[in-house]
């Protein structure tokens, strides 16, 4: 009994003090780094206007020349945060639409990125080996690919009004996915607030059976 008695003491002053706090209009200190992280919706996953997304969240760019850019999409880098690939696919390799490419690891754990397109690896991006995946586009491709079946390959990719229209289910199934998976009352009173806001990083901030959930929901093909 004594020690029951203590430790609801303890947890009435804690409740106490963050009640004081939230009074004075202040973040509690235990809280204060989940506050300020910084958070995205819907319309800040703008994708450039000539790309084509998979639904894998991988980018596919046809370049002048024929061949074509492929990296991790905007969406992976604001629902993730401190993103690092790690491997890519060595050049020479022939790879098939939905054929793993790319692997990165986010905490501890390590995730798959398929290719949008059938085709030969010409070229890997080295800059990005190692470097956290910011906004996903423009220098930070991954590989570059050879187009083997190319017209095909993009009846089944995002395009315009579609992939605006995709993106925007994405985030509203990230927010429900993040709404099963996250405990934690404080993160999610951040990822839900106001009903379109999510924390950036959040998906980074699950255990590591939630980040494998992730990568099964999102990132298959």
């Amino acid at each position: 009994m004594v020690a029951l008695f203590v430790v609801l003491t303890f947890i009435f002053f804690i409740i106490l003090d963050i009640l004081i706090t939230k009074a004075q209009k202040q973040t509690h200190p235990a809280l204060s780094s989940v506050y300020n992280a910084p958070v995205f919706d819907r319309h800040s996953l703008v994708v450039p206007s000539e790309v084509f997304l998979s639904k894998g969240h991988t980018w596919a760019k046809v370049m002048r020349d024929g061949f074509v850019k492929v990296g991790i999409d905007g969406f992976i880098a604001k629902a993730l945060g401190r993103l690092f690939v790690t491997h890519m696919v060595p050049i020479g390799t022939r790879v098939k639409q939905g054929d793993v490419i790319m692997l990165a690891w986010v905490g501890r754990s390590n995730l798959q990125f398929r290719s949008p397109v059938d085709g030969v690896v010409e070229s890997v991006n080295p800059e990005l080996t190692g470097v956290g995946l910011k906004n996903g586009y423009s220098k930070q491709w991954g590989v570059m690919i050879r187009p083997t079946n190319l017209m095909d390959n993009i009846r089944s990719l995002k395009y315009g009004q579609e992939m605006t229209d995709w993106m925007r289910t994405e985030f509203n199934r990230l927010k429900d996915f993040l709404g099963s998976h996250t405990p934690q009352v404080a993160m999610a009173g951040v990822t839900m607030q106001d009903g379109g806001t999510v924390m950036e990083g959040a998906v980074s901030m699950i255990n590591d059976e939630g980040v494998k959930d992730f990568q099964n929901e999102f990132l298959t093909m």
